[in-house]
């Protein structure tokens, strides 16, 4: 059954139509107009704005939330998984992201292990003095890229190849 609000909402077998009366969802917003069709979460606190998702009855397994300026207007992702855990940080001053970390501290950031099929490294930034492999030890490997050539493993002090 069809009810129109006035105000270009409908209501129809238990979905929510905003600008069409035929819902493909259980809530449907559309712009028939050239513009693109919006949805805002705004308060006018300086509090958090949530969307919450669910599967398996449990109503509330992941967020997205735009935080309040105690939090810097930070946008998260969560996972509850009896807790809320933070899963993904984009910062709003300075433009990180963050994976596993709230607190990037640079502009990609993964506190973890990470899996890279295919890493590829422009060598044409100027700024990018050598490409690191390193845990926090000083072991690993790093690259050089200069006019010189070098290879270091192991310690940064160990294993040097090439001059510097």
């Amino acid at each position: 059954m069809l009810f129109r609000s006035r105000d270009g909402i409908y209501f129809n077998t238990g979905a929510v139509g905003v600008g069409t009366d035929a819902p493909l969802a259980d809530f449907d917003v559309r712009d028939a107009g050239v513009d693109r069709a919006q949805i805002q979460l705004y308060s006018e606190g300086d509090v958090p704005n949530d969307i919450f998702m669910g599967t398996n009855a449990v109503a509330q397994r992941f967020s997205i939330s735009a935080r309040g300026s105690t939090e810097g207007h930070d946008l998260k992702i969560y996972r509850n998984n009896g807790a809320w855990d933070p899963m993904m940080t984009f910062d709003w001053a300075n433009g990180r992201v963050g994976v596993q970390t709230e607190t990037p501290s640079q502009v990609f950031h993964v506190n973890g292990t990470a899996r890279v099929t295919n890493l590829h490294v422009d060598s044409n930034i100027d700024n990018i003095n050598y490409l690191d492999f390193q845990g926090a030890t000083g072991y690993g490997i790093r690259f050089w890229n200069s006019n010189s050539y070098a290879i270091a493993m192991g310690n940064a002090t160990e294993y040097k190849y090439g001059p510097v």
